[in-house]
């Protein structure tokens, strides 16, 4: 942009949310009457009871939950990450701490 001949600025009013963690995406999502987000592909299977405000994702793992709140659980491959929703800027730490 700074070299750019021609830019155009238009005033807007919108809300604004950086996706760049696990509970931006949870707070954007569409939710289910307990709050929680569940997606699930390439085979993998969410199973929620008395789950509330939890974003789960699964790519092949079955993932069960019974009677917890409040979560981020994201299975990718062999890997499963489980971490409290309000702590996700925290995973950078947890991959430099899986490179060592």
């Amino acid at each position: 942009m700074e070299k750019a001949d021609r830019v155009a600025v238009v005033p807007v009013s919108m809300g604004w949310s950086d996706l760049g963690s696990w509970d931006a995406l949870h707070e954007i999502s569409d939710r289910d009457q307990d709050g929680n987000v569940h997606a699930s592909r390439e085979g993998g299977e969410v199973i929620a009871i008395d789950t509330a405000n939890c974003l789960v994702r699964s790519d092949g793992a079955r993932i069960a939950m019974v009677g917890v709140q409040d979560l981020i659980v994201v299975a990718s491959g062999k890997d499963i990450l489980i971490l409290p929703r309000g702590r996700s800027q925290e995973v950078k730490a947890l991959i430099e701490a899986m490179k060592r």
